[in-house]
């Protein structure tokens, strides 16, 4: 069996992504990176109701700086995820799997970033670990469609990038959700 450590940030995409590399017959495992961000509060729940509901391991990493990050992009932020990931677990073998999917302007979002990611860690393990982003291909929408298509609570996932009960409704995020649920409205 082949073994996947997925990032898990408690977002739609992140829970799509382990419960899609489970059924593709990896041995999975999380990780949860705590480097400061807003929602930290939120997001961690939201890790450990999904982690709990997949029945993966999961192992939560903490750095410290001096840093506040605010809501948006935080450039390297998917750098600096998977490097932690592979460095802070100590994962020797498989694929350190991500939520990454396509139409996200962000560098660190892009097929070519992924690409180069994926071939450096290669480099590094002698090819014993590769970065992986299985809807890499696939936008926004079709990744909410999985979700829905595979009964997938997205009620346990926490997708707004500030640490409110209730999503602000602004960020990157909330707007992301606020177009699917409008779509998801359409199609019913």
């Amino acid at each position: 069996m082949k073994n996947a450590l997925i990032l898990l940030s408690g977002g739609i995409d992140s829970l799509c992504c382990a419960h899609f590399m489970q059924n593709q017959g990896f041995r999975t495992e999380a990780v949860f990176i705590d480097y400061g961000q807003a929602a930290i509060v939120n997001e961690q729940a939201a890790v450990e109701k999904i982690a709990k509901y997949l029945k993966i391991p999961i192992t939560i990493l903490k750095f410290e700086c001096p840093k506040n990050y605010a809501v948006g992009e935080l450039k390297g932020r998917n750098l600096f995820l998977y490097s932690s990931g592979y460095f802070g677990c100590s994962f020797n073998s498989g694929v350190i799997s991500s939520g990454i999917h396509s139409g996200t302007k962000y560098y660190d979002c892009s097929a070519k970033f992924q690409h180069s990611f994926s071939n450096l860690l290669s480099e590094m393990t002698d090819g014993k670990v590769e970065a992986f982003a299985p809807f890499l291909n696939w936008n926004k929408v079709e990744v909410y469609k999985y979700a829905l298509d595979n009964d997938l609570p997205l009620g346990l996932s926490y997708s707004c990038e500030s640490d409110l009960m209730t999503p602000c409704g602004e960020c990157l995020s909330c707007l992301d959700l606020q177009l699917l649920q409008s779509l998801q409205n359409d199609v019913s």
